[in-house]
């Protein structure tokens, strides 16, 4: 009946549904507990929440919390503070909402009332959603709705089911990313049926609970708001026909609603619904497409006469895309330009975003290719001033789409017009900005896979061109689009453009078969793959590289390309390895690059060879460890000498040039859950980048961070953003690191001899070094085959 993915919900805070999840999330923690009605305050306060006046809100809500601590009235300033709280989370200043929810919690708790410490769990946990602090905001909300069940309140029941089961669609347990269900065979199960019996059945029960409550509590416009929410959760879970069936049975609920802003919120919400499954299911085209125009219609008529500019433009740019699908272009790009004009003068950027976006796709499609050009460049830029609260950290994104998935296309899209548009004859000026617009993109990408920018900002003093650095080198820029691949080659002497044949779709699908044929030991086949690829990646300009003399290639890969080690690409001779060094660098810029001092040069080496944590025993670790030993001394943490808070004190004195861990380790979709295995416990990148922050700052950073038996998941192009940032959150400059674990006979062979060359040969680059190693084991009888030596990389500074 349905295929059940890994879960996409309520998209950024900044468009229109999910500001329905904020005013879910956030204000309804509030609305359903009636504040006392002679505090003046409170009431003014709440009443500009409601017309979204947030920040007239918080002087008011301010006083409101300051009477009621005097009057020693706890259940107003828990309002007070709840709705305080709920419009700083409004404003974007989410640490002042949690801190001012922290600060109350145990005054709720101690107060005997399961409702009051419902409130303000559910509060908690909602502003802890919204930062991305998934796990602690699952513990508050379960705890809130425990509390909620205590209590008689209906609607605090409600609020609390359904900001849980908001989360659980957001951010599932580990072992349900990726969760997948066939369809069912005709006369099976419903979908309904189907979906309520899956993995993500808890989240649907509790929606379910919540309107149920709702409806006890008398509250209609909070069960609409639930309803809405559970449609959007049916189409991350690909319930389209539970979806058309519960949008359709909304709709008059809607209607009944009294002419508000809350209405014109709503209706808009459920004319992009609409819209939204059109896209998944064009089946239902001819049944939604309709009153998804006249909800969009009526909710523009609504903000026009309410003055309400900003849900005016989120109306028109909604209705235009309508248009768009209808291809009725020519209207859709008035609409369109209607909804730029309110944004505009109703100072919302965020929609001005959009809707510049959805007229550079507009005018694309009219053939009106320079108008095009234009507006995807104010777009781009339009972005990047908004890209704080769109990709660093996600913190506003309830959806648990990446910044790539909601925002990337944009990129990709006017990279691609500019390099058609130009043709043959393209010129240095257009390939700089095709190639630096997709630079846009990974820099965000990096920066929304750790949740902040701080370390990242750390570094820009001491960045370079990695076009700058080193002689011999070749720089290839991979761009793939839908019908083709670009590769922009930077030679000493300019960049220079080259196309392959194949699109986004195909390559990728091209480069999963061979991962996984890679990973396998003594698989076959992998060599026709390999050629495959190479043909695409490889043979448009390695006569270039010949002529040049490069030694070098560096390789800023994207999407799929970051999941495969080009070192195993075969021409029908050999292997890329047998040629070239190969460095793969996260972007177009790297930290301070100079070569590494190889001459009384420290080093950290840690390891864990017995079994922890449920992974198997390395038992070649030790032996690891004494090879690097050999060639750089230092201190060694083996197995229980390798706790946290040893590896802590020993980073915090910034002595070592090399920090060697061999141990397992796993790099995901999520940073939160990529981790390194200490002998006590799970070490996160964000505990790396703390301990490692003196480095971070000091005028002897780590000039190479080892991971010898780290993996990232296979076909998880996001995880492998977690080799490339990982130096990066660990103020390094370069990392050796493994796309997957390997025999560890191989990995202590192929490390002693990468370390004894670095040792050996001063005058050779780490990449050049590793390149030595990989093709001993090459010509070696036992670790020949791929699987062995070329899952590792040199990231980031090569030299």
């Amino acid at each position: 009946m349905t295929k059940i993915t890994s879960p996409r919900f309520l998209a950024s805070r900044r468009t229109l549904p999910a500001l329905m999840a904020l005013a879910v999330a956030a204000l309804a923690a509030w609305s359903v507990f009636p504040a006392t009605a002679t505090n003046a305050p409170l009431a003014k306060g709440l009443a500009l929440l409601e017309e979204g006046q947030c920040e007239q809100a918080v002087p008011i809500l301010e006083d409101a919390v300051t009477q009621a601590q005097s009057a020693r009235d706890i259940e107003v300033r828990i309002a007070a503070t709840v709705a305080l709280a709920a419009a700083y989370q409004t404003l974007g200043q989410l640490c002042k909402s949690t801190e001012l929810l922290e600060a109350i919690e145990s005054t709720a708790l101690q107060n005997n009332s399961p409702r009051l410490g419902a409130k303000v769990q559910v509060a908690l946990g909602n502003a802890l959603l919204f930062s991305r602090r998934f796990d602690d905001a699952e513990r508050h909300l379960r705890q809130g709705l425990d509390l909620a069940r205590l209590s008689k309140d209906a609607g605090a029941r409600a609020v609390a089911a359904q900001s849980l089961a908001n989360l659980l669609i957001v951010h599932p347990p580990p072992v349900l990313l990726g969760f997948s269900k066939e369809p069912a065979a005709p006369g099976e199960a419903s979908e309904a049926e189907d979906l309520e019996e899956s993995a993500f059945g808890e989240p649907l029960r509790l929606y379910a609970e919540a309107i149920k409550d709702t409806r006890l509590a008398g509250n209609d416009r909070l069960l609409q708001r639930i309803r809405l929410n559970r449609i959007r959760a049916l189409l991350a879970l690909g319930g389209w026909q539970s979806a058309e069936r519960d949008l359709l049975e909304t709709r008059p609920g809607l209607a009944a609603l009294g002419d508000n802003r809350e209405k014109t919120f709503l209706l808009t919400a459920w004319g992009h619904l609409c819209s939204e499954l059109i896209d998944h299911a064009a089946v239902v085209s001819a049944r939604l497409l309709l009153p998804a125009h006249q909800a969009l219609t009526e909710a523009g008529q609504l903000a026009a006469e309410s003055h309400d500019g900003k849900s005016a433009s989120y109306a028109h740019g909604y209705l235009a895309s309508l248009y768009e699908k209808a291809g009725r272009h020519a209207e859709a790009l008035a609409l369109s330009e209607q909804a730029l004009f309110l944004a505009q003068r109703a100072g919302c950027p965020e929609a001005q975003f959009e809707w510049e976006w959805q007229i550079a796709r507009l005018l694309h499609q009219q053939g009106r290719l320079d108008e095009a050009l234009g507006a995807y460049r104010r777009a781009v830029q339009s972005l990047q001033s908004l890209r704080s609260d769109l990709a660093a950290g996600a913190m506003m994104r309830g959806d648990g789409r990446t910044f790539r998935e909601s925002t990337g296309r944009l990129y990709f899209e006017y990279a691609d017009l500019l390099l058609a548009q130009a043709g043959p004859s393209v010129s240095q000026a257009t390939l700089i900005e095709a190639r630096n617009t997709i630079e846009l993109l990974r820099t965000a990408e990096i920066q929304d896979y750790f949740y902040d920018e701080d370390c990242v900002s750390l570094l820009q003093a001491k960045v370079r061109p990695i076009e700058a650095v080193g002689n011999q080198a070749a720089v290839v820029y991979f761009i793939p689009l839908p019908d083709r691949l670009e590769i922009l080659l930077s030679l000493p002497d300019g960049l220079r453009r080259f196309t392959a044949s194949v699109g986004a779709e195909q390559l990728t699908a091209t480069v999963r078969r061979l991962r996984l044929k890679l990973q396998k030991r003594y698989s076959e086949g992998y060599v026709e793959l390999a050629r495959t690829l190479w043909d695409w990646l490889i043979e448009p300009y390695v006569g270039q590289l010949k002529d040049a003399s490069v030694q070098t290639l560096v390789l800023i890969p994207d999407g799929a390309l970051r999941t495969i080690p080009m070192s195993a690409l075969h021409d029908g001779q050999g292997y890329l390895i047998e040629r070239f060094a190969i460095a793969i660098a996260p972007g177009l810029s790297l930290v301070d690059p100079r070569p590494m001092p190889r001459v009384s040069t420290k080093a950290l080496l840690c390891g864990v060879s017995k079994s922890r944590d449920d992974f198997p025993p390395l038992a070649a670790v030790p032996a690891e460890l004494l090879g690097v030993q050999a060639a750089f001394p230092g201190l060694k943490l083996l197995d229980e000498d390798f706790v946290i808070q040893t590896y802590s004190r020993e980073m915090a004195g910034g002595r070592y040039a090399i920090v060697h861990i061999a141990s397992h380790g796993e790099f995901g979709s999520d940073a939160r859950r990529s981790f390194l295995l200490a002998f006590n416990g799970r070490l996160s990148l964000d505990q790396l980048e703390e301990m490692t922050l003196p480095s971070l700052l000091s005028e002897h950073p780590i000039e190479l961070l080892t991971l010898s038996a780290c993996q990232t998941a296979a076909g998880d192009d996001r995880a492998a953003l977690g080799l490339g940032g990982v130096a990066v959150k660990a103020g390094a400059r370069s990392a050796l690191a493994s796309l997957w674990a390997i025999d560890d006979q191989a990995t202590q062979r192929l490390m002693t001899e990468f370390y004894a060359n670095l040792k050996r040969f001063p005058n050779l680059t780490k990449a050049q070094c590793l390149q030595r190693a990989q093709q001993s084991l090459l010509h070696s009888s036992d670790f020949a085959h791929p699987c062995f030596w070329s899952p590792f990389l040199v990231i980031g500074n090569w030299l």
